[in-house]
């Protein structure tokens, strides 16, 4: 969505997300293009996808973004007048941000795949790492620990998970898995991980 030349706009309440690239693609979008504006709102809605940048400002004055869901962006959360962000920040200004969940974005630059597969496990516990999710089970076969981080694009109940953990804390849940080794084109760095492709609660 763009929004270019604009006084006093209000966006509330929305689903906005970036189309995926096909596989020889690389998607350099904005899930929210703010051009040229003054006095912009956005507020409860969900942002997320491959966009590289979920909020984008150029030439903006006054933009609010409060209680949303920002998560997913393959670059940055929001990047204000050349600013990055992958936190809230309350130091720039023309900009502010309250009240925002933000998880997940930063994309990596590179992907190994080296095993998939299914597990169950006991959910022992959700923390968020670096901005990504982390998801802890107690292996149901040999009582081992199992951190699983969420991959962009995971099915399943994740969310809710997120949204209400103390729901789900003991349940037995059903994951599907991959291990990479992830470069961090945010962080410089690279490492072997296990993602969370899928995960359900068993019938």
């Amino acid at each position: 969505m763009w929004i270019v030349n604009c006084d006093r706009i209000t966006v509330s309440g929305i689903s906005a997300t970036h189309t995926e690239p096909t596989e020889d693609e690389r998607c350099y979008g904005n899930v929210f293009g703010i051009d040229g504006c003054h006095d912009i709102t956005i507020e409860s809605c969900e942002i997320n996808g491959c966009g590289a940048i979920g909020v984008y400002t150029n030439l903006v004055d006054g933009i609010e973004l409060s209680n949303n869901f920002i998560h997913d962006n393959t670059l940055w959360a929001v990047q204000h007048e050349g600013h990055d962000f992958l936190v809230e920040s309350h130091y720039i200004d023309g900009l502010t941000m309250e009240d925002n969940t933000i998880l997940k974005n930063g994309g990596r630059q590179l992907d190994m795949i080296y095993g998939t597969g299914s597990s169950t496990g006991e959910l022992t516990g959700v923390t968020n790492a670096n901005g990504y999710l982390r998801f802890i089970f107690r292996n149901s076969i040999c009582d081992s620990i199992d951190t699983c981080y969420v991959l962009p694009g995971c099915e399943g109940i994740w969310l809710d998970i997120v949204q209400n953990p103390d729901v789900y804390i003991s349940y037995t849940l059903e994951y599907d898995w991959r291990d990479v080794m992830a470069i961090f084109l945010v962080y410089d760095r690279g490492e072997e991980i296990r993602e969370i492709t899928s995960i359900s609660i068993p019938d």
